[in-house]
């Protein structure tokens, strides 16, 4: 279960850093960019915390 999580963690963060290089540079607001990704964090925090409950038993 474990393999599974952490390979599509990798995935994820492969495709968001994929996504992240093809956007073209926008001017942006430190504070915003700052609680988007806490946001961001917290949801996938939330995400795994869930999986985790789910194949617990």
């Amino acid at each position: 279960m474990k393999t599974l999580l952490t390979a599509t963690a990798m995935v994820f963060v492969g495709v968001v850093a994929a996504y992240a290089q093809a956007k073209p540079p926008t001017p942006s607001v430190p504070e915003i960019d700052a609680a988007a990704g806490v946001a961001a964090l917290a949801a996938v925090g939330a995400g795994v915390a869930l999986l985790r409950e789910r194949f617990k038993r």
